[in-house]
């Protein structure tokens, strides 16, 4: 019997990298062993994809079913919000996700029909569509090692058709010539009532991966953007092109997006809070340094001082924590402390104007101008079109011409 690994979904997730063997089973290999890493690797917590906005089911709520077939789902991921509805399994191992991928096709399946809807009822709200929300049926067809059974993909592919369910999302490939699959391109033909979006695979669009290659009227192939927007070098042919790459993270780090963009709305109550939590998730010196900077913003200068040396604590190299907290020294009128954090800060990133600015500000009330003078020109060296910086230089020429003439 033969065997396959799986590829990718709606885009190229997972590059596959075929390789030649002298068995009879044919076999792609999946980088990164097959794997997607959805579980933090030190505290065990599943980890967050960026940028998920799916909602719970509330009552009343109208449903869809969509079949992934994959490696199974995490069903108890806090995003999927439980709205995994049933379950299959195909491989005689159960229905968990050994490898996270089918995770991740759920995850982006869910957010990409959640924001559709919501921006459908934003555009018509005189007459809002009462649309369906999707709810994901696992079907399990890859082993913990990526592997598919080919007779198992055609199973499940009967199995949806029998049970009613109308869109199935394959992320799977395999490799080799029309002649050779026949029996999987007849097994979705077989299934006329459900349509299925399948990839198309990541060698590049002269190479064949079925069923995305197999001709089929209820089928359609699904290929990857790159950064751009254009189509991705590394992408299958396809009918239709997707974004090809996601994000994923821990939910200490989902926290700390979240907290930054409520301080960014000057909701800093909100913001400090999830920071808090955030830290609390995992130590991040990102979390301490925001906390800092909304301490600095509302001038609660000795919670930011102990923000920014927390942060410097975990991660002493940090430069921004380093001039942040200089600035604190600064607006405490320590000048001798302040010059010493930002010059560190400096050191570390001499490209940074706005870090030289501030040390020439320190250097001004400590009455070295011409030094001061001399930061602000490396300021404007580096960003001409930085504001202020002439205003600043002339200011401090008119100080030392005046202390010249009180002098005399």
């Amino acid at each position: 019997m033969r065997c396959f690994k799986i590829i990718t979904f709606l885009s190229a997730l997972i590059t596959v990298i075929p390789f030649s063997s002298s068995q009879s089973e044919e076999k792609g290999k999946l980088l990164d062993n097959s794997k997607i890493s959805i579980r933090h690797p030190v505290t065990g917590e599943y980890l967050y994809l960026s940028g998920m906005k799916i909602q719970p089911l509330k009552e009343g709520d109208k449903t869809t079913p969509v079949a992934v077939v994959d490696s199974g789902v995490a069903e108890d991921h806090p995003q999927l919000q439980g709205r995994v509805a049933e379950e299959v399994d195909f491989t005689s191992e159960g229905p968990n996700d050994f490898t996270g991928h089918g995770t991740v096709v759920s995850l982006i399946l869910l957010n990409a029909s959640d924001m559709t809807a919501a921006s459908l009822m934003a555009s018509d709200k005189a007459s809002p569509v009462d649309l369906p929300k999707i709810v994901i049926v696992n079907v399990k067809v890859a082993d913990r090692n990526g592997e598919i059974k080919k007779q198992d993909l055609i199973r499940a592919i009967d199995w949806i058709g029998r049970n009613n369910i109308r869109t199935a999302n394959l992320s799977l490939g395999f490799l080799g010539t029309a002649e050779e699959h026949q029996d999987l391109c007849q097994a979705i033909r077989n299934q006329p009532h459900v349509f299925f979006f399948i990839a198309a695979g990541n060698q590049g669009p002269d190479v064949a991966n079925y069923p995305a290659a197999c001709e089929a009227p209820n089928a359609m192939s699904v290929g990857a953007t790159g950064p751009t927007g254009k189509i991705a070098p590394y992408s299958g042919s396809a009918d239709i092109y997707a974004p090809g790459t996601i994000k994923v993270i821990s939910r200490a780090m989902r926290l700390l997006e979240e907290g930054i963009h409520l301080s960014r709305l000057e909701k800093y109550d909100l913001a400090l809070n999830k920071l808090q939590k955030a830290f609390e998730a995992e130590p991040l010196a990102e979390a301490k340094f925001e906390q800092g900077l909304i301490y600095l913003r509302t001038n609660n200068l000795p919670a930011a001082r102990e923000a920014f040396q927390t942060s410097l604590k975990i991660f002493p190299d940090f430069a921004s924590a380093l001039e942040h907290l200089g600035l604190v020294f600064f607006l405490e009128n320590d000048l001798t402390t302040a010059k010493v954090y930002i010059e560190n800060a400096i050191s570390l990133v001499p490209g940074n104007p706005r870090a030289h600015v501030n040390l020439s500000s320190v250097l001004q009330n400590m009455k070295q101008f011409d030094a001061a003078i001399k930061e602000l020109e490396e300021a404007q060296r580096l960003a001409p079109d930085y504001p202020g910086i002439a205003q600043r230089i002339k200011k401090i020429e008119l100080i030392q011409i005046l202390r010249k003439k009180l002098d005399r």
